[in-house]
């Protein structure tokens, strides 16, 4: 019980470290595009694009700001003398910013139903969810293991941009839109792709720390 305790107290802790500015530009700039949708009925622009298009980047602004958290709040001096180990810190702000980042993509599409557009929930959530956490992690490693949060965020957005240019020839069973063709088979590549590299990652900063 005790364990149980202590964990949920540094997942609440970690939520305060999530970027209050990203966080925000990312409620605002989905509003913005739900109601610019829907005003122009003249877009033929279904809830399935809107979460492979316009949802998905939202994995990478709210994740590769982990790489950098420490450094920039001057807290990553005290990570060798933590009672709990550095890669546990991390893997629950982690956790914490997958809690969130669902969290907003649900209300978005709950906007949606209310604006009475026809959605499949399950589809569009998970699908949305796994396409955000993969390109996340993605950029989240990347910035971390060069030290540039810059390289976090080309890396993600060149794999974005090669897919919805070339519809997945480069990357076959890990193209990133593929709910666009009624395939949700390849969303759990994706997932397993995501969280294998989290666990190398975990592994990573346990042994380095």
């Amino acid at each position: 019980m005790g364990k149980i305790k202590h964990t949920a107290g540094i997942l609440s802790f970690n939520l305060k470290t999530l970027p209050k500015g990203i966080l925000l530009f990312c409620v605002s700039y989905t509003i913005i595009i739900i109601f610019a949708l829907n005003v122009s009925q003249t877009l033929n622009f279904s809830s399935i694009h809107l979460g492979e298009y316009l949802l998905t980047p939202l994995g990478v602004l709210l994740f590769t700001h982990l790489a950098g958290f420490e450094k920039e709040i001057r807290v990553y001096e005290l990570t060798y003398i933590r009672k709990v180990p550095h890669c546990i810190i991390v893997i629950s702000r982690v956790i914490s910013y997958m809690i969130s980042m669902y969290l907003v993509i649900l209300i978005v599409f709950g906007i949606e139903i209310a604006f009475g557009a026809k959605v499949d929930i399950n589809c569009c959530v998970n699908g949305s969810f796994i396409t955000a956490l993969y390109l996340g992690v993605i950029g989240m490693i990347s910035a971390y293991l060069t030290g540039q949060r810059s390289v976090g965020y080309i890396i993600p957005f060149a794999y974005y941009m090669l897919d919805m240019f070339t519809f997945g020839r480069y990357t076959g069973g890990l193209y990133l839109f593929s709910m666009l063709n009624n395939d949700f088979g390849i969303k759990i590549n994706l997932l397993i792709a995501s969280v294998v590299m989290l666990i190398l990652f975990f592994i990573y900063l346990y042994k380095k720390l």
